[in-house]
């Protein structure tokens, strides 16, 4: 008997619980949509861009075709600089949408050209930077790597964009105080 009253207490614990994940995702989901939206809109899509650059550096960039016993199958790989393309790009992530300063700003510029370098050089040099294939005939870059590419370079003039607009408001203030 006791073993039955366990069972229907817990099918009555379950729809609890789910309720009550659903409403900590809820209130989550609401504070993140408050966090950001907030914030300009050339802030917004910064945070956009840079979320699609960091889930992109870390998705497999090359693909390659093996044949098993006539059954051909494709095979995703990242590259081998793997770890220098997702580690500035989630620093990225994390200082200019949840920190932004103009130092931040120098180091989001500075990891974004060092990332658009490698990034660059894998595609001059893949057999050094991307993958240990010698022939470029034997593999495939992925679209996820050129979608990473252009954020990057999206990533980048909006920096640039933005340190302009904060010297020049600067410079606008500065020669407002020496006016008066």
């Amino acid at each position: 008997m006791k073993f039955i009253s366990s069972i229907l207490l817990a099918f009555q614990v379950i729809p609890l619980l789910i309720w009550g994940w659903i409403r900590i995702l809820l209130r989550f989901g609401f504070i993140g949509f408050q966090f950001i939206f907030q914030k300009k809109f050339i802030f917004i899509i910064l945070f956009f861009t840079t979320l699609l650059q960091f889930l992109s550096s870390a998705r497999p960039w090359i693909e390659y075709t093996v044949d098993f016993v006539d059954n051909p199958e494709t095979v995703y790989v990242s590259s081998k600089t793997n770890l220098y393309i997702i580690l500035p790009s989630f620093i990225n992530f994390l200082l200019i949408n949840f920190y932004y300063s103009k130092r931040t700003n120098k180091i989001f510029i500075a990891l974004q050209i060092f990332v658009l370098t490698l990034y660059f050089a894998g595609l001059n040099w893949p057999s050094v930077f991307i993958t240990d294939f010698q022939n470029p005939e034997d593999f495939q870059f992925r679209f996820v790597m050129i979608f990473f590419g252009i954020l990057s370079g999206i990533n980048l003039l909006i920096s640039f964009w933005l340190m302009k607009t904060e010297t020049e408001q600067n410079e606008s203030v500065e020669n407002q105080e020496l006016v008066s």
